[in-house]
């Protein structure tokens, strides 16, 4: 499918995640309706770690009707749900090989649930990753199409890497798992910034979008750049709730 072919979602509004908060960095921007959660990572190899009693400073400090997110990559259960009972998180994202029995026992317990997908880097890899999804489709409250750590990344860190992936197979993926109206919120990461994410919106319309690296500068947050990409999201609509 190219990208002059029909948008799936198009005309749907989208929302927006900050992921990779750290304590310090300002939460101000949570106040702004677009800004729909923020992600917190619990996985300790990355250099964007927060503890979870750490990351009450964050969570603490968020707006209302902002939710947040940990962000964790095969973690022992009982201590995950520690660490976001701890953390005072509304939720978790999933990045490794996590089970869908594990994401139904999260949700059961009162967590939203998003499970995180690399994309495949070509064609041939769209029929697996389509797989995937229609497998956690019914188990899960949103899937986050990521793209594929690098070569030589850190054991566990799968995200931020600044790297976008080929967006054009998005509506193929879709497709390939039987049409939206089939799956969870779809929402897109990988090396998002606010100067392509119209070009993402071009090819496929998603749920939200998450970034973290391409609002960063000098490795921390800027304020400059969410609110930048603050206004790129916004300026496509947005959605008051979404799972």
């Amino acid at each position: 499918m190219n990208a002059g072919r029909k948008q799936t979602g198009a005309g749907h509004a989208v929302g927006l995640k900050i992921c990779g908060l750290r304590p310090g960095d300002d939460t101000g921007f949570t106040a702004h309706p677009v800004v729909r959660y923020v992600g917190v990572v619990l996985v300790p190899a990355s250099r964007r770690f927060v503890p979870p009693a750490a990351a009450r400073a964050i969570t603490g400090a968020l707006a209302d009707g902002c939710r947040a997110i940990g962000v964790s990559v095969d973690a022992d259960e009982a201590w995950l749900v520690d660490a976001l009972e701890a953390a005072g998180l509304h939720g978790v994202q999933l990045h490794g090989a996590e089970s869908p029995a594990l994401c139904e026992r999260l949700k059961a317990r009162g967590y939203i649930v998003w499970r995180a997908l690399p994309v495949a880097e070509d064609r041939a890899g769209v029929p697996s990753v389509a797989r995937q999804l229609a497998l956690y489709a019914d188990v899960v409250d949103a899937i986050l199409l990521d793209a594929a750590p690098p070569k030589g990344a850190a054991r566990g860190v799968t995200g931020g890497h600044g790297r976008p992936f080929d967006w054009s197979l998005l509506p193929e993926i879709v497709e390939a798992a039987g049409g939206r109206a089939k799956l969870p919120a779809l929402w897109v990461a990988g090396g998002l910034t606010p100067a392509n994410v119209p070009a993402l919106f071009r090819v496929f319309r998603p749920d939200g979008v998450d970034v973290s690296s391409g609002v960063e500068e000098n490795g921390r947050k800027s304020p400059a750049l969410i609110q930048a990409m603050i206004e790129v999201v916004s300026g496509h609509g947005w959605i008051p709730a979404i799972p």
